[in-house]
């Protein structure tokens, strides 16, 4: 059975943008801000915990999505638990109650066998 042809490549130069419309490469949604938008009156939060928001140094899980984020294993010890997580590097963080997760500010409130509670 003989080899199939090889068709000779044909050149294709994008010229939508010189009419006007949108790139292939612009993304079509709306990047969010890494920082921490700035808390309004009727945010439901108390001073204190705008404070903490605010004067605090971001952890490293909090630049991934939660649906991102594996938790691999729980550790007990001395009465202190704390979830082993997997971000999407493959790296692995050991996080507690306290901890915060995610791009929208999710703080670990208690840790279960089975999940970590934001």
């Amino acid at each position: 059975m003989p080899l199939p042809e090889i068709k000779p490549y044909e050149a294709y130069t994008y010229r939508a943008s010189k009419e006007g419309k949108k790139g292939p490469f612009i993304p079509f949604y709306r990047e969010r801000r890494e920082e921490v938008a700035e808390v309004g009156q009727n945010s439901g939060l108390t001073k204190e915990m705008e404070r903490e928001i605010k004067n605090r140094n971001r952890g490293q899980l909090e630049s991934f999505e939660l649906d991102s984020l594996w938790m691999i294993w729980i550790l007990q010890n001395d009465g202190n638990t704390w979830a082993i997580i997997r971000d999407p590097d493959n790296n692995v963080n050991k996080v507690k109650a306290g901890n915060y997760l995610g791009r929208n500010i999710g703080k670990i409130v208690n840790i279960f066998e089975d999940r970590v509670e934001l």
